[in-house]
């Protein structure tokens, strides 16, 4: 703004510096050159004609210049308002995001990005994602990604990645291809969240969901299975199989007499030694 400022200054003042040269310089060649007093009047009035013509085309010019120049600057100025309303969205995102070049080489990423993985902008400026690798998945799967995003541009699925701390975790992350004016691959945009706490709670849930809340031992559901497959494993094999049922004599009299923390106490200690004396491959339950 300040420039435009300083240019129709500096072209009013070039306006202002011409008009008087213009009139001197005429206002010269006229007295001289015409001796007739109704001559020189009527050339002084064509000399005011002209330069009112020649202004008006001036003016004119001038403006379809400004205006063309508005015209090629509105574009620009919305283009950048809508890549600083993009990049506003890009840093202010939760999710990572990671874009790379078409020779695979990372280009930017976000602050999300940085505070998922524990790498800084500088570490990981072109490099490649398989930087990342956890080691957990195969070739096979790496080669499904790949022809997903060359049939239909796109992938989405659960991955597992490592952090810079060398922790491998759970992703969700959604990989696509940025094409440019032409249709030809400019990009690939991969988008990811950590999905290291809703896996810890569907370990949790599916723990809680088959073992005894008070000795962690496994409960009736994950007993009947076990049993159930213990018993499919001996009819398989031809060998036999064992059932051991034991119960506390008197624990009523334990309950009622110190109360029910006491004798939770004293479900957790015989638990505890039950687990201590068998071996691997017994399963050790409470049913109740």
């Amino acid at each position: 703004m300040l420039f435009s400022y300083r240019g129709a200054l500096r072209a009013g003042l070039v306006y202002l510096l011409v008009s008087i040269v213009w009139l001197q310089l005429s206002n010269y060649l006229l007295i001289n050159f015409i001796d007739e007093p109704w001559a020189l009047g009527r050339w002084l009035q064509a000399r005011g004609y002209v330069w009112v013509s020649l202004s008006a085309l001036v003016i004119y010019w001038i403006g379809r210049r400004f205006a063309r120049a508005h015209a090629l600057q509105q574009p620009l100025k919305e283009n950048r308002e809508r890549l600083r309303q993009a990049a506003a969205v890009f840093d202010c995102t939760r999710e990572g995001v990671l874009v790379t070049d078409t020779q695979g080489l990372i280009v930017h990423v976000n602050r999300a990005f940085m505070k998922i993985t524990g790498y800084q902008c500088e570490d990981v400026m072109g490099q490649r994602p398989s930087l990342f690798k956890s080691g957990r998945h195969s070739a096979h799967f790496y080669q499904q990604m790949f022809q997903a995003l060359e049939s239909t541009g796109e992938w989405s699925g659960e991955i597992w990645n490592r952090r810079k701390s060398g922790e491998v975790y759970p992703q969700w992350q959604t990989i696509r291809v940025i094409h440019d004016d032409q249709g030809q691959v400019s990009h690939y945009v991969a988008v990811f969240s950590d999905i290291s706490a809703m896996k810890n709670s569907e370990h949790e849930l599916a723990h809680l969901a088959h073992h005894d809340p008070l000795t962690d031992l496994p409960n009736r559901l994950l007993f009947t299975d076990r049993a159930e497959q213990a018993l499919a494993s001996a009819q398989v094999h031809k060998r036999g199989c064992a059932l051991l049922l034991m119960d506390l004599d008197h624990f009523k009299i334990i309950n009622d007499s110190l109360g029910h923390n006491v004798g939770d106490q004293l479900l957790k200690l015989v638990a505890e030694r039950l687990s201590g004396l068998f071996g691997p491959g017994v399963t050790l339950a409470r049913l109740g």
